[in-house]
């Protein structure tokens, strides 16, 4: 009986270390698509080798195997901000369904779909600092862009926020603008990501839901004569 509980730990480790590995590719390849979707050009999509990035670009020209992060798209060009931002958030569409499977995994006490739920639930919440900011920078960079003119255009705008301070602190530009909407841009993608936490509640009771009405049985008709 000691050892069940100790398998079942297992098994979810390794099936979220093996969904990991295929859904880093999937969702740097979401970014791609969602990109040429809304009329803009991919040029350059990094992926580690280590998640497929040596075989996916035999399959796609614009994919290189090499990348400071698991993936990420380098270059690339897009008509607007809107579009910008789409391109950012496109790949947590996948995430609305993650408290769904939670759900069912608990229902059928599958390890497997737990892994996947888990997985897909809380991928926004390690992006808070990446692709969530990334995508309200496009608001928040251009507001303090137009109320400093000095400001070079996209100062706040990144995918890496650590990254965006270390960049601000070596030019110079880290001045009471500039902070006040870094700051402002991670409060709007905490609040991105609890809108996605709050959107896959509400998919996930409206199609428990669905499966949890009762399915009423026909009584096959009796022919009497």
């Amino acid at each position: 009986m000691a050892r069940r509980p100790v398998l079942q730990c297992g098994l979810l480790i390794l099936f979220l270390v093996v969904f990991w590995y295929g859904y880093v590719p999937i969702h740097e390849l979401i970014h791609a698509g969602a990109c040429l979707l809304c009329g803009g050009a991919v040029e350059e999509l990094a992926i580690d080798s280590r998640y497929g990035g040596a075989w996916l670009a035999k399959i796609f020209p614009f994919v290189v195997a090499d990348s400071d992060y698991a993936g990420q798209l380098t270059r690339f060009s897009v008509p607007n901000g809107v579009a910008f931002a789409f391109v950012d958030l496109a790949p947590y569409a996948l995430s609305l369904f993650g408290v769904t499977l939670l759900e069912v995994s608990r229902r059928h006490g599958s390890a497997a779909l737990f892994s996947m739920g888990f997985l897909l639930a809380f991928a926004p919440v390690i992006s808070v600092t990446g692709d969530y900011y990334e995508a309200a920078s496009q608001l928040t960079s251009h507001v303090a862009t137009s109320l400093d003119s000095d400001l070079p255009c996209g100062v706040l705008v990144s995918d890496d926020v650590f990254r965006l301070m270390n960049d601000l602190r070596e030019s110079g530009t880290t001045g009471p603008t500039t902070v006040i909407f870094l700051v402002l841009g991670l409060l709007a993608s905490v609040d991105l990501v609890l809108v996605t936490f709050a959107l896959q509640v509400i998919i996930a009771d409206r199609l428990v839901a669905e499966t949890d009405k009762p399915q009423i049985k026909r009584i096959p008709k009796i022919n009497l004569v």
